[in-house]
């Protein structure tokens, strides 16, 4: 959480907060009102995208280091290859280095395109309901919906991004554990691919 823009601490403070405060002291047992309910849904949701979106930015930086690593293996094991001296130690390396990176790409893939399990077909919030109606009948959806209906629709959405959100960060978790892994591999496949050139780093 800490990762989070300010202003959505401060937009939770202004919109939630306060009026939760006040319900508080006057019967801290009493449930919350629908209003307050729904500024809490949409408080959370907000934050639940950023989170989304940092592990999106991470995923990126992930991609674009594995890819360094590859490619710069690549282009050594290549140059070693071609001169017909390398022995099957350091082939067996250099493909373990290339499958590790490959297999944290993968992984990558998983964050930038998740999956969620919740079914948001006739949510008025999700987009792909949205475009699957007309303008008009999204207006005049939006125009019949009801306090509760709005409520649901946000629990609904809600739960689907944190299910959307933990599944990135699981993938995000298994691609930094492979390139970590990668690494040290790499930089011995790195360094015993140029000795059979007689080459110096």
């Amino acid at each position: 959480m800490s990762n989070l823009p300010a202003r959505n601490v401060s937009s939770f403070d202004n919109t939630v907060r306060l009026p939760l405060d006040r319900e508080m002291r006057n019967d801290p047992d009493a449930p919350l009102d629908e209003g307050t309910l729904i500024r809490a849904l949409e408080t959370n949701l907000t934050r639940l995208q950023a989170l989304g979106a940092s592990a999106d930015a991470r995923a990126g930086l992930t991609l674009t280091t594995n890819i360094a690593m590859m490619g710069s293996l690549a282009a050594a094991s290549s140059a070693a290859f071609r001169s017909g001296n390398v022995p099957a130690m350091i082939a067996a390396i250099c493909v373990l280095a290339f499958g590790l990176n490959v297999a944290s790409l993968w992984f990558v893939a998983q964050v930038t395109v998740p999956r969620g399990r919740g079914k948001a077909r006739e949510s008025l919030l999700f987009f792909g309901a949205i475009i699957g109606r007309t303008r008009e009948t999204y207006a005049a959806a939006m125009r019949a919906q009801t306090v509760a209906g709005m409520l649901n629709d946000l629990t609904s959405q809600t739960f689907t991004v944190a299910n959307i959100v933990e599944t990135k960060f699981t993938h995000l978790r298994g691609a930094l554990t492979l390139m970590y892994f990668a690494l040290p591999v790499w930089v011995v496949a790195i360094f015993l691919v140029y000795r059979p050139l007689g080459l110096r780093l």
